[in-house]
């Protein structure tokens, strides 16, 4: 019997499960199973809000958009024990993947990548059948879907349970037994087995599947290829596109959750070469050590890694084309009018440009974009005698900068304390300057003029008034240019540059 024709049997099977037996032939009985008796559990997780334990998460893509380079750098966390999707959160220990690469080739795409992404290979092993025939006789086969009893098998024996199992492509798993991804039952009865084996194990099961390159109707969930049963079957899947504000930026948006925890918001990423000190460290790794130098020039060039950036509000439907279009024109071109406007008159901190763009709905991808595009009109981008970025229209000796948020309030208390434009004022608090220190968290670089001289510090606000209070009431220093003190270094951003 060959594979396609066992896995049609099973699905025959489970099909008819609900037709009574021959009573001449067996005996069934009914048995009710008291909800009392099941004990609740809560969701674990191997990425908070990310990535579950226990169940099946999809990750489709149009090809070449990153979704094996994300995939892999998410093992190289999860083998080294750091934090994945750029998040803060206490990974735990060092876990084990196993992996199937049904399409990559494991010495020319799989291990560079993981290498570049800096995955201890020790920990990631690529599961095969062994057939043992008479004589003791071992055939080593790939691991296809009719196999997944076995591994199940293997592993409640297993030293060590694995972290997570990643099979890329689905559909190229699913075909080495023949199944045919356009019918929904042979495709759950390859999703269901790994779903039951998640359960048992606690693992996290990721399957990446691709994007049909026609058109569909309704959400985006239905532009995975393939049967729909593959969306159906999983509690979780994502779409991987391109930001529809950044074309060199690349989102991870859910298209479908069925499940409670999950993080709504969108992960931005992109794709970055290796730094030379990067490529360097790597060319110490006893995987590429014996490759001569011509050819592991010619392995770096073409490595990448994955940069995550702070998490947007874009949908699925954003990525896969189908949101309605906007009356008012494409985001992008509405954040630079707004830009253009809010810097006509005066030039401002860049770290108050982007709090003042998130106020009017833009992400901050989208803005460092608007300033982009702004910068044919004559935007500048400078550092002042502090090292805090500004940013204004023109020669940056001829910006009118912003007010001095401490002189102003100086100013209002001596002349009207009742005011009410006194920073105890209501409305004063709406202002853009009325910042409290939690609020001053710099949330990026300045891309083309990124500098980590300042060595990572940062100062809030609240830091910045206290020093002018004090320097207005002490005796005028010697003019040095500096005009305002720094409210936050560069470096501090999430993502790194723009």
């Amino acid at each position: 019997m060959t594979p396609r024709e066992k896995i049609r049997e099973a699905a025959a099977k489970a099909k008819n499960s609900t037709k009574l037996p021959d009573r001449a032939d067996s005996a069934s009985e009914i048995e009710l199973v008291s909800l009392s008796t099941i004990k609740a559990r809560p969701v674990k997780w191997a990425v908070p809000g990310r990535v579950p334990r226990g169940c099946v998460t999809l990750i489709a893509a149009y090809g070449g958009l990153g979704k094996s380079t994300m995939t892999r750098s998410y093992i190289a966390a999860v083998t080294t024990g750091r934090p994945a999707f750029g998040l803060t959160y206490d990974p735990g220990p060092a876990g084990n993947v196993l992996m199937i690469a049904a399409e990559d080739d494991y010495e020319t795409a799989v291990i560079p990548h993981l290498l570049a992404e800096g995955a201890d290979l020790s920990r990631i092993a690529q599961p095969f059948h062994l057939q043992i025939e008479k004589g003791n006789r071992r055939t080593r086969a790939h691991l296809r879907p009719d196999h997944i009893a076995d591994l199940r098998d293997y592993l409640r024996s297993a030293p060590a349970m694995p972290h997570t199992l990643v099979i890329d492509p689905v559909a190229s798993f699913s075909g080495r037994a023949g199944i045919n991804d356009a019918k929904a039952t042979e495709v759950r009865s390859v999703i269901d087995p790994l779903s039951d084996l998640a359960i048992e194990t606690g693992m996290a099961v990721i399957v990446i599947a691709h994007l049909n390159k026609g058109s569909a109707n309704g959400p985006a969930a239905n532009r995975i290829a393939g049967s729909r049963a593959y969306v159906d079957a999983v509690r979780l899947a994502y779409i991987i596109g391109e930001h529809p504000d950044d074309p060199d930026a690349r989102v991870l948006a859910p298209a479908k959750a069925n499940i409670v925890g999950i993080n709504r918001q969108s992960a931005v990423f992109r794709l970055e070469p290796l730094a030379n000190v990067e490529t360097n460290d790597l060319r110490q790794h006893p995987a590429v050590a014996d490759l001569s130098n011509e050819d592991f020039a010619e392995l770096s060039t073409n490595l990448s890694r994955v940069v995550f950036a702070e998490d947007e509000a874009v949908s699925a439907n954003d990525l896969a084309g189908d949101a309605k279009p906007k009356a008012e024109g494409k985001k992008l071109d509405r954040c630079i009018e707004w830009l253009r406007e809010h810097l006509k008159e005066l030039a401002y901190p860049s770290v108050e440009i982007e709090r003042a763009g998130t106020q009017q709905g833009f992400g901050i991808c989208t803005i460092r974009a608007a300033k982009k595009r702004l910068k044919d009109e004559g935007l500048v981008n400078e550092k002042d005698g502090l090292e805090k970025w500004w940013s204004g229209m023109g020669p940056s000796a001829f910006w009118k900068r912003r007010p001095d948020p401490a002189e102003d309030a100086s100013s209002s208390r001596s002349s009207s304390p009742s005011s009410p434009s006194s920073p105890s004022s209501p409305s004063a608090s709406s202002s853009l300057f009325s910042l409290s220190e939690d609020d001053e968290e710099d949330k990026g670089n300045e891309g083309d003029e990124h500098d980590e001289g300042d060595g990572g510090k940062s100062r809030s606000v609240t830091g910045h008034l206290k020093d002018e209070k004090a320097r207005t009431s002490a005796p005028p220093p010697p003019k040095t240019g500096r005009r305002y003190g720094a409210v936050n270094g560069p470096g501090q951003a999430k993502g790194g540059a723009a």
